[in-house]
């Protein structure tokens, strides 16, 4: 296989894999930067000296991938937020939201919210607590 027909399979892999992506969640544009958190890791959202850390997950009730339910449940983790003051923590929660449950806060006029919580649940073997990852999306 030549070169030229080698970078358009691969041109239309990227485009069949990109129009397969999950949509995005209600109020959050294309624009929006996105990164992804292992648990404990930190990283600069890039905006005014804007720290994040990914402290913990509090539930993850969400239905198995390999299991019919009759309720989708949710995953909620705890980040925190440093803007040089200081630690700031919140509860995310990403699914089912019950009262007083959110996926996403406002600081200073910027939108962070939690777009997916990795590993999904599979009811043929529990979840390490170390392997979670969270990503993040900031407006």
């Amino acid at each position: 296989m030549n070169s030229a027909a080698l970078r358009g399979l691969l041109l239309a892999a990227l485009l069949t894999a990109s129009a397969c992506a999950a949509p995005q969640p209600a109020g959050l544009t294309t624009q929006a930067d996105q990164f992804d958190l292992a648990l404990g890791q930190s990283v600069d959202a890039g905006r005014d000296n804007l720290f994040v850390t990914f402290h913990e997950v509090l539930e993850d009730s969400r239905c198995p991938q390999d299991v019919v339910c009759v309720w989708a449940g949710r995953a909620q983790v705890v980040v925190g937020v440093d803007s040089g003051t200081g630690d700031q923590r919140y509860t995310l929660t990403l699914g089912e939201q019950q009262a007083g449950d959110t996926n996403r806060i406002t600081l200073d006029g910027l939108v962070l919210m939690l777009l997916d919580v990795r590993p999904y649940p599979l009811s043929s073997q529990g979840t390490d607590p170390e392997s979670y990852e969270i990503t993040l999306g900031i407006r």
